[in-house]
């Protein structure tokens, strides 16, 4: 489990880096002046799901060379009580229509090793802090998607 634990740590930490080198501000990590302001880290929370199950993560957002569409990685934890803690990599593709974001995903890898379906998302652009949707996977739940700095409320 430590090994889990340790290699989701390393994940994280490279995604920051990733968005310090994607036009991300490295203290904030906001996009830059002039960047589009979906790019970046964000991390993300749903709320509260089956008995006693939530999917916490973060996601770091690029651009491509497409217009409204980015490719994004991430790493979700979810954890239902004691008995489940599952750690997944995923990336990712975005479509965007105006404030309406649409999040395809793929299995990277998983710990421990269990079937887990990728957690896709339909999401609403509320401003460069925070986004707002739902999870659709083998769960739906309400999920936050906000900047590291920003307090959950």
């Amino acid at each position: 489990m430590r090994r889990v634990l340790a290699g989701a740590a390393a994940a994280l930490a490279a995604l920051g880096i990733a968005a310090a080198a994607l036009g991300a501000d490295a203290q904030t990590r906001t996009p830059r002046q002039g960047a589009d302001p979906i790019l970046g880290a964000w991390r993300f929370e749903t709320e509260t799901y089956s008995p006693g199950c939530k999917i916490t993560g973060d996601m770091t957002i690029r651009p491509t060379k497409e217009k409204d569409r980015f490719s994004c990685t991430f790493v979700a934890r979810e954890r239902c009580g004691r008995e489940v803690d599952i750690v997944a990599e995923q990336t990712c593709a975005i479509t965007r229509s105006g404030k309406a974001l649409s999040i395809s995903s793929t299995i990277v890898k998983v710990a421990p090793a269990v079937g887990y379906a990728p957690d896709d998302w339909e999401l609403t652009f509320i401003n460069a802090s925070k986004m707002t949707g739902e999870l659709r996977s083998a769960a739906v739940a309400p999920v936050t998607f906000f900047r590291a700095q920003t307090p959950i409320s």
